[in-house]
């Protein structure tokens, strides 16, 4: 399920490059949040009832992580259309891995086992390998 879902984001990332230094900010995070949703809302079907209870009793917090999701969206769009695909998705899979370990140990005071430290070290290696070469926009 995991790697169905990366997959999916991909080729969205894919086709948001390109429709990012045509269009506008908004309608670009607007297409970006459908798409994703029609591509995954499907998989909602598998979570338990129970989950979804406990979701509702932290609504506030919810609407909150939304709201940020939203603005950091745009933001972020508006940034990366002037960057060539493959820097754009290398910087994005760095830093989006360095704010979830960041995030986890700051707030959810999580800790890393070696492992999980090696696949990070993948991870970021992986995106770094794909920035090399020749980007040019166009």
């Amino acid at each position: 399920l995991c790697v169905l879902a990366r997959f999916s984001y991909s080729l969205n990332d894919i086709f948001i490059g390109r429709m990012a230094r045509r269009y506008g900010q908004v309608e670009v995070a607007a297409f970006r949040g459908v798409s994703l949703g029609v591509s995954m809302a499907p998989w909602l079907w598998l979570v338990p009832a129970g989950a979804w209870r406990a979701l509702w009793a932290h609504a506030g917090a919810l609407s909150l992580t939304v709201t940020v999701t939203a603005v950091a969206n745009i933001l972020q769009l508006r940034a990366v259309r002037y960057l060539p695909f493959g820097l754009r998705a290398a910087l994005m899979i760095c830093t989006m891995a360095a704010c979830s370990l960041l995030i986890g140990w700051g707030v959810l005071g999580e800790r890393l086992t070696p492992l999980q430290v090696g696949l990070c070290v993948v991870l970021v290696g992986s995106g770094v390998a794909v920035a090399l070469g020749s980007h040019a926009a166009g």
